[in-house]
């Protein structure tokens, strides 16, 4: 699945509808830091089962660009955390201490170089975590429980 450099994609498995977060520019085409990401519901034209499915075709096969929704449940709102260089270091609710921090650079979206979870900090001791900052651009998550309070179960950050 592709779209616009600047955009960045969250896939809850088997849910019919995926999250857009797309980079905030400002008229100086620099990142709006008190709002770096603008946010929508896109229709899916079948829900996803796996990340692999996420390699099968394009944006257009697996997305209804037609049928597109503001979002309002709050934990796939985000935060900013910090303005960091030409960008915002920002936590989407539903990862806060559980996975990384996103760094929305005037690029696209990165994994912060600075893992704010336990799970994140071991991994990163441990010599498992990235050096640096990774652009991605799809993340593909799965949870338990009821969707109006999901638990996370894990998630898997691809760049596409």
């Amino acid at each position: 699945v592709t779209a616009g450099t600047k955009d960045f994609f969250l896939f809850i498995k088997e849910y019919p509808w995926s999250l857009r977060y797309k980079v905030a520019m400002t008229d100086d085409d620099s990142v709006d830091v008190s709002k770096p990401l603008d946010m929508e519901w896109v229709k899916l034209k079948r829900p996803v089962r796996s990340a692999a499915d996420l390699f099968e075709g394009g944006a257009d096969d697996l997305l209804d660009w037609a049928v597109r929704e503001p979002p309002s449940h709050e934990g796939f709102m985000y935060h900013v955390e910090q303005a960091v260089g030409s960008g915002a270091e920002a936590v989407i609710n539903f990862f806060r201490d559980k996975g990384p921090n996103l760094l929305v650079l005037p690029d696209g979206v990165h994994i912060s170089g600075s893992p704010q979870s336990e799970v994140m900090k071991k991994a990163t001791q441990s010599g498992e975590g990235t050096q640096g900052d990774k652009q991605v651009t799809h993340c593909f998550v799965e949870v338990g429980g009821p969707f109006f309070m999901p638990a996370l179960q894990s998630i898997a950050f691809f760049n596409m």
